[in-house]
């Protein structure tokens, strides 16, 4: 099983020598990413120097070096790559212990990937991934503007979920996110055969709010 080490909460009590099995002090991430000899440390466990979002958090990976997180729809989510996952006969199962909010991240070539949250996500859900991901491909784009405390409390937060299988969403320019005014777009893609459905989720994820999908 995966061992999440929270170096920003127990910065002194987390990863323990390989001679000496007393804790190691660990303030900063080595220089050359090169995980050293002494950790005691195995390929697939998540080491965090992050206060909040998951920004400075690593993967060990086979060759013990250290692996940044991708945030990818930059909103804070710690996402497993499929370097990493690939490790692994069941990955769900490795890394369940991890985070309750950890997702998979998978991908068919350098330029297409899916996230998948563990506490929803199926084997054949990441098999009908792959199979459509080559297929061909409609875009929307998602604006929003929420003025006022009372409506942006009732705002989801994150990127948008509940999408047909091979769909994904990224943050397109900047994101103004406060208590007031929330403001912003979202660019998604995913299989032209599944637009309509698409966009019936987005609707569905927003309910009852003022966007624009175009």
């Amino acid at each position: 099983m995966a061992v999440f080490f929270d170096l920003i909460a127990r910065p002194n009590n987390s990863i323990k020598s390989k001679t000496t099995r007393e804790f190691l002090e660990i303030t900063n991430p080595p220089d050359n990413l090169k995980v050293p000899n002494d950790w005691d440390v195995k390929p697939g466990d998540v080491i965090s120097w992050s206060d909040f979002r998951a920004t400075e958090t690593y993967f060990v990976t086979s060759d013990y070096t250290l692996l940044k997180n991708r945030d990818i729809c930059d909103a804070g989510y710690l996402t497993i790559p499929l370097s990493i996952t690939s490790l692994f006969p069941d990955a769900v199962d490795h890394f369940s212990s991890v985070l309750d909010s950890i997702g998979l991240t998978c991908s068919s070539n350098s330029t297409r990937y899916q996230h998948f949250p563990l506490n929803s996500t199926k084997l054949n859900d990441i098999i009908e991934w792959i199979l459509v991901s080559n297929e061909p491909k409609a875009k929307f784009h998602v604006k929003f503007n929420f003025q006022g405390k009372e409506i942006c409390n009732t705002v989801p937060r994150g990127v948008i979920t509940g999408l047909p299988v091979g769909w994904r969403c990224e943050k397109k320019g900047s994101l103004t996110f406060s208590e007031d005014k929330i403001e912003g777009e979202w660019k998604c893609e995913g299989p032209e055969k599944t637009k309509d459905n698409a966009r019936l989720a987005i609707e569905h994820f927003y309910q009852g709010l003022n966007i624009e999908i175009i």
